[in-house]
């Protein structure tokens, strides 16, 4: 086998450190135009929360970016992002190109994509996104309903197998009930077409609604429940035990 010479191995090193050093900028640069503060978690488990005035460090492929406020530009050139915003999480691959924006005030997170297609999960509820689209989405952890607005182009959604297509500028309130398994679907805006698990159609207008069964095979999940249960867990935590006076842990 030939040896690689020190000089040859000197070089190999610089080529592996740039082509290192041109991915993680490539990396950082998925993400710009920001204008509030991200908490980035790498696929090692190290942590950076960065203001809109801070730099972005490297984001290697894998990486889960939440936007705690305001709005970003997400482009991946050829890495994979776990975004999360408010309730809302979805997965930005390559090639996807999306704007984001998060109000903590109201919990309104907006969607608009202008390239490649996106899943966006909140709740029990899974909108997808195409090129050309737009959805504001918020949910209410306490009652596990999510309200899906169109703000551009025919939005698709699917909860527990129930399907509601919203037209440019309609607003869908959707709830599934794990008690029951029906899924509880209305117009706040504008028309919906629901397709329920046999495949029978309903035309919704404003301030109309409909009840239809969930899928079988589907998980439901009960927010209400796990908010009672948190609520019940805080309540059971033990008190920290008093500290006598002059005691060496008393600061």
């Amino acid at each position: 086998m030939k040896k690689i010479s020190k000089k040859h191995f000197a070089k190999l090193s610089i080529i592996v450190t740039l082509i290192f050093l041109l991915q993680a900028t490539l990396f950082a640069e998925a993400i710009s135009n920001r204008t509030g503060t991200v908490k980035i978690t790498k696929p090692d488990g190290s942590v950076f929360i960065v203001t809109k005035d801070q730099a972005l460090p490297d984001i290697p492929s894998g990486s889960t970016v939440e936007i705690l406020d305001g709005s970003a530009y997400i482009a991946p050139a050829d890495a994979l992002i776990n975004l999360v915003v408010g309730n809302s999480i979805s997965v930005i691959e390559a090639g996807d190109r999306v704007s984001i924006s998060f109000d903590p005030a109201t919990g309104d997170s907006v969607f608009r994509v202008s390239a490649g297609e996106i899943t966006v999960t909140t709740g029990n509820t899974k909108t997808t996104i195409r090129a050309g689209q737009a959805a504001r989405i918020n949910f209410d952890e306490g009652t596990g309903t999510a309200e899906i607005r169109s703000l551009a182009g025919d939005i698709d959604t699917e909860t527990a197998g129930v399907k509601a297509m919203l037209t440019p500028g309609a607003a869908a309130i959707i709830r599934a009930d794990a008690a029951t398994r029906t899924i509880s679907i209305e117009s706040a805006d504008g028309m919906i077409r629901v397709v329920g698990i046999d495949g029978s159609a309903d035309l919704l207008a404003k301030g109309e609604s409909i009840e239809t069964p969930a899928s079988d095979e589907t998980e439901i999940t009960s927010y209400a429940e796990e908010k009672a249960q948190e609520l019940q867990e805080a309540r059971e935590e033990p008190a920290e035990p008093d500290r006598s006076e002059g005691s060496a842990f008393t600061p």
